[in-house]
């Protein structure tokens, strides 16, 4: 996946990137309301990501415990400092400027790949942002049992990141 990403950066020149997955889609004024997100201080931009609603109650419950406070992928402004959210691999925006100094996305991880991109910009004094009025919507299902082991998969992978580079 990262080897696509870093391809298609290279190959297409903009603006702005904005990465999200297959099973993911979005609102019409997305890109819109990113640019109101974009100062010369931003390194990269995140936000929420919304479940499909035949998702169980279970899943909808973890959901929202990782997208709060508590899960590292969506720690919001307000219920911790800025400083410390990491955007899911789903849903990053990057501005070209900051690809070109910062990039490639390493491409020996799948799941910790914002958070190895993240520490970055925040050792160069950028800010890594959670845009919370700016959603995007997952279309396809899962089990609960798999949505916990890749959750707990790229929780593995994160912390194990941060661990070693950290």
């Amino acid at each position: 996946m990262n080897e696509a990403r870093n391809a298609a950066a290279h190959a297409c020149p903009a603006q702005n990137y904005l990465f999200i997955e297959d099973d993911t889609s979005m609102p019409p004024d997305l890109l819109r309301k990113a640019e109101a997100w974009l100062t010369p201080e931003t390194g990269a931009l995140g936000g929420p990501d919304i479940l499909p609603p035949q998702m169980d109650v279970m899943a909808e419950a973890l959901d929202i415990m990782l997208n709060s406070g508590l899960g590292s992928p969506g720690r919001s402004k307000g219920a911790f400092s800025d400083d410390v959210f990491i955007p899911r691999k789903d849903y990053f925006l990057v501005p070209s400027a900051v690809y070109k100094m910062f990039g490639p996305f390493p491409e020996d991880a799948l799941f910790s790949t914002e958070t190895e991109f993240a520490r970055r910009l925040r050792e160069a004094g950028l800010k890594v942002q959670y845009m919370f009025d700016n959603p995007i919507w997952h279309r396809r299902t899962t089990t609960f049992s798999r949505f916990v082991r890749r959750n707990i998969l790229i929780s593995r992978e994160k912390v194990g990141m941060l661990l070693h580079r950290g």
